[in-house]
């Protein structure tokens, strides 16, 4: 019967590390079940629990690949950021990133959590970078756009939610958000053009 998911024959069981006796929790299981399906690997350890740092607490934990503590950390950050802990959840994201550096999905939340701190540029980058590894990936360049628009930059916005309706003609938000984005670029251009002739 398998410890994790009390099924029988599920093909978990003969991965799990006879040696240990204590039980999982329920999140840390399902963490660590999340991450041995996306990896197709099977390999369990008990030591370090690589999510409290604390030896034999109970958590059963991965020794796998970098790619595979990858996923761990991401699915630890989203849980912190689903419970407004943005903090946590980037510390959890970066030891992701340290593991695996070209995750785009990673750097686009990490660009998110980022937008909801204030801090406009580091998700401006963090998103910037992320189109750079995934070019098709539309959800970074709508957070592109936004960081882009609170830093400042409502033309570079503007492409960047454009970029958007290219690669999904009719999404929902970049269609409903690029009206503003339009009149907040117009303004800015019209400003700059108006000082141009002041000076002159």
């Amino acid at each position: 019967m398998c410890k994790l998911c009390n099924t029988a024959n599920c093909g978990w069981c003969d991965a799990l590390c006879a040696s240990c006796a204590p039980q999982p929790t329920v999140a840390a299981a399902m963490l660590y079940v999340q991450a041995v399906r996306l990896s197709q690997l099977w390999l369990l350890r008990c030591s370090m629990c690589k999510l409290c740092a604390t030896a034999n607490c109970g958590c059963w934990t991965l020794d796998v690949q970098a790619v595979q503590h990858s996923q761990l950390w991401l699915a630890q950050g989203r849980v912190h950021a689903e419970q407004a802990e943005y903090g946590e959840a980037l510390g959890c994201w970066n030891k992701a990133l340290c593991c695996d550096p070209d995750n785009a999905v990673l750097l686009e939340e990490i660009a998110q959590v980022y937008l909801e701190l204030g801090l406009d540029f580091e998700a401006l980058q963090a998103a910037a970078r992320a189109t750079r590894v995934a070019p098709q990936m539309v959800e970074a360049y709508l957070t592109l756009g936004r960081a882009q628009l609170n830093f400042g930059e409502p033309q570079l916005a503007l492409g960047s939610l454009e970029k958007v309706l290219e690669l999904q003609p009719g999404h929902p938000e970049a269609s409903e958000e690029i009206n503003h984005v339009r009149v907040v670029a117009l303004k800015q251009k019209r400003g700059a053009e108006g000082m141009r002739a002041f000076v002159s």
